[in-house]
């Protein structure tokens, strides 16, 4: 656990751009549930729309444009946001989860939101907890819980991405080779792919 807070002081003592590379990052992974969940209901405006988002966000972290059309963006995002208690599918709820983590990163591009690394990898760690919890065959403490592989995977990027920015000097270059890690690895969060890459 100390080390998990000592994680998130980092995350909270970012500055504004460093913060924004990691959630985008972050939410990149996120967004390999919503590909899954809309393609098994074959929604192609909301994949779409999610990949311009991030499109949006990765040119904002690249310094490629300056802002985004963020009300226009998120009232979109808004009518593909799935009702969990409405669908016969836990992958909703992590749906939602990523439509939040995109939100939060919106808002930061607006200076609305000071720290969208510490929301996203909240709602990251508590979609991957919900996930066990409900995909579980027995009860797990939260101790078991931040003990298994894929919860550990999860510590382990992002220690790596707090790493990669601690490094500074990052270039439009590493920013890309950054994204393109994390398509071609195609897994998200939960440990999922969606076979994209």
């Amino acid at each position: 656990m100390s080390s998990k807070l000592n994680t998130f002081g980092k995350l909270r003592n970012l500055d504004g751009n460093s913060s924004l590379l990691i959630a985008t990052a972050l939410t990149q992974r996120m967004v390999v549930n919503a590909h899954l969940f809309y393609t098994s209901s074959d929604n192609q405006d909301a994949i779409k729309h999610i990949d311009k988002i991030m499109d949006g966000l990765w040119d904002i972290c690249a310094k490629k444009r300056k802002k985004l059309n963020a009300e226009s963006l998120l009232d979109k995002l808004e009518t593909f946001i799935p009702d969990p208690e409405a669908e016969d599918n836990i992958a909703a709820y992590s749906v939602v989860d990523c439509c939040m983590a995109m939100s939060a990163c919106i808002y930061a591009t607006q200076k609305e939101e000071d720290s969208p690394a510490v929301v996203v990898a909240k709602l990251s760690q508590g979609d991957i907890e919900r996930f066990l919890r409900i995909t579980g065959t027995e009860e797990l403490s939260i101790q078991s819980l931040k003990e298994t592989p894929i919860f550990n995977y999860e510590l382990d990027i992002l220690g790596s991405f707090l790493a990669f920015v601690e490094e500074g000097n990052i270039s439009n270059e590493d920013i890309k080779e950054l994204r393109e890690f994390i398509v071609e690895q195609d897994m998200s969060n939960l440990g999922l792919g969606a076979g994209l890459s």
